[in-house]
């Protein structure tokens, strides 16, 4: 037991030492006059959440949040929830929002799914062109909820539940009967 103590401790000490110096970093630009005490509701929890994250991608966020609380000019854009959000995400999500435009523009999303074939007739009885069908979604199954072209290496299923959880979190929203068209075709 002392010996996961004394790793914990190291680790914590390791990543905040890290966190202090890329603050620092971030905050060099900033006139001196502008530097203040970060606020403890936003400061403690950044500074515990950092102690036990060993990923750059996410220790990048956390140093983000904690040098804009540190600027007096960008002090009120800092919410304590901030941190909170941080922690549920992972790696691969932190890196996504760092590379992607996904949080800045809309982006073509769509759901891959086996769809049972099936003769739609219209209310006059006539068969309907596959190109003309709204499917009926009880005769289907979604295989990936949600599937877009990115150039990370995550399989589609991982990149499916990180949608899922983006949207959970309300950093982004996939509003349903949206569609991207093009007007050429």
């Amino acid at each position: 037991m002392r010996q996961c103590k004394k790793l914990a401790t190291d680790l914590g000490q390791k990543n905040t030492a890290k966190l202090q110096q890329k603050v620092a970093e971030n905050l060099a630009n900033v006139p001196k006059e502008n530097i203040v005490e970060p606020p403890s509701h936003v400061a403690v929890p950044v500074i515990i959440a950092n102690s036990y994250n060993e990923n750059e991608e996410l220790r990048d966020l956390y140093v983000k949040l904690l040098a804009k609380s540190m600027d007096k000019r960008t002090q009120n854009q800092v919410h304590p929830s901030f941190v909170e959000i941080i922690k549920q995400l992972s790696p691969e999500e932190a890196l996504l929002l760092k590379t992607n435009p996904i949080l800045e523009t809309s982006l073509p999303i769509c759901s891959i799914r086996y769809q049972k074939k099936s003769v739609y007739k219209n209310s006059n009885k006539c068969i309907l062109y596959p190109q003309n069908i709204v499917r009926d979604t009880r005769s289907g199954i979604d295989i990936l909820k949600y599937y877009f072209l990115t150039s990370m290496s995550i399989s589609p299923e991982f990149l499916s539940m990180i949608i899922e959880n983006l949207e959970r979190l309300n950093l982004i929203k996939s509003p349903v009967g949206t569609y991207l068209t093009d007007i050429h075709a």
